[in-house]
């Protein structure tokens, strides 16, 4: 498989012509990004998005073309459809917060890609690709200017747009989270064993000053937690040798494990140091999207980290069957109501899966609480983190458990 980048357009109409007489084993599927909403349609997701095409098919004989209107074609030959599926399935996971992947019954919204079988269907494929390609430079140029956002004293600027300008030059290190998780020993004293790593958004609007914007403050953040994990492998990367000289993890979304982001990080983290970095995975992402889930553990595990399943609810442990799915660590939470019960009354169900997981393995996460801490000990877990540890750290809680 290959990325078309140069003279994309012509080069896929020269393609489909070359094709004819010879497409029986041929396939052509056209991705509608031109039709996505402007935030999703930034250099840096498309750049994920060509990265897991490239990645699904890069055993296949065909091409890759990001075309100037702003779509992707790919055409590909001897290639089986369950393959081309996954690939559909997976870029419209990327872009599934926008209504032209699902309607809102959750099934698939045609318009997002169009699958052709060039065997019957290569005149159709012919018709579309001439439509949806620039090849003119006149029009190309008139595409160009179309699409140009222009910013000045007299112009409306997106709030989010400006945001997203800004980020790209700002500083974000004191945005950067680093919570301890930690062993508590029979003493009560906190040995660290590993940091957790993340962005703290509120602490983005501060550095951006856009408090005095407060009607906006809940939409900014709405459109820009999908993009964090970018400011955060961006920031880690840019100083490797601070935030990576200990054991770290990081709480990453499925689609940016699956992305270039995280291929990035093959390059500053060598093999021989990854098992010190752990691979979050949300269960709720998880169960969300099965598939793409278990792909994006995976392939965690293959470049070598170790991963852990977070947000595992203390009392379906024994339901989940955490020895089946195959991570390192799980991480565990209760509520207060949950952690009185067990406290009260031993749950021999849980003794049970906690053994069969192993302790060792399980980590007592979102402690804001001795009585967190003690519910853990009382099961013997060893391994705790959240708020009331950085207070047993540091003496002090700062804002949100942030270490500064």
């Amino acid at each position: 498989m290959i990325l078309v980048e140069q003279a994309a357009d012509s080069k896929l109409l020269e393609m489909v012509r070359c094709l004819e007489g010879q497409e029986d084993a041929c396939h052509g599927i056209i991705f509608n990004l031109s039709k996505l909403d402007d935030v999703f349609r930034s250099d840096y997701q498309l750049r994920i998005a060509l990265n897991i095409l490239l990645d699904i098919l890069k055993k296949i004989d065909g091409a890759i073309f990001p075309l100037a209107g702003g779509d992707v074609c790919c055409v590909v030959s001897d290639c089986e459809e369950e393959l081309l599926h996954k690939a559909m399935f997976q870029l419209r996971y990327l872009f599934a917060e926008d209504s032209l992947t699902y309607f809102e019954n959750g099934s698939d919204n045609p318009e997002f890609c169009y699958f052709y079988d060039l065997s019957y269907q290569y005149p159709l494929f012919v018709s579309m690709c001439h439509k949806i390609t620039v090849t003119k430079a006149e029009d190309v140029a008139s595409f160009q200017k179309s699409n140009v956002t222009v910013i000045g004293k007299n112009k409306d600027i997106d709030p989010f747009q400006a945001l997203i300008n800004d980020l790209e030059s700002i500083d974000l290190s004191r945005a950067v989270s680093r919570q301890p998780a930690c062993i508590i020993s029979q003493s009560g004293k906190p040995s660290h064993v590993f940091e957790e790593l993340s962005i703290d958004i509120d602490w983005v609007i501060k550095l951006l000053r856009r408090d005095d914007q407060a009607g906006d403050i809940g939409y900014l953040k709405s459109r820009l937690t999908p993009l964090l994990d970018h400011y955060l492998i961006r920031t880690v990367l840019s100083r490797s040798i601070i935030y990576l000289q200990h054991p770290v993890s990081f709480n990453l979304r499925l689609t940016t494990i699956l992305g270039s982001d995280f291929e990035r990080l093959q390059h500053v983290i060598l093999p021989a140091k990854r098992r010190s970095v752990i691979i979050e995975l949300s269960l709720q992402d998880l169960l969300s999207d099965w598939t793409v889930g278990v792909e994006a553990k995976k392939r965690a595990q293959e470049k070598g980290y170790r991963t852990c399943l977070d947000g595992v609810d203390i009392q379906s442990l024994p339901f989940i069957q955490p020895k089946q799915l195959g991570f390192d660590l799980i991480k565990l939470s209760a509520t207060s109501e949950q952690a009185r019960i067990l406290l009260d009354r031993n749950s021999e169900a849980l003794i049970k899966a906690i053994e069969e997981c192993n302790p060792n393995r399980l980590i007592m996460g979102h402690c804001q609480n001795a009585m967190m801490v003690e519910l853990g000990k009382r099961y013997g877990l060893r391994l705790f983190q959240g708020s009331y540890i950085d207070y047993l750290m540091t003496g002090s809680l700062t804002e949100k458990g942030m270490l500064v």
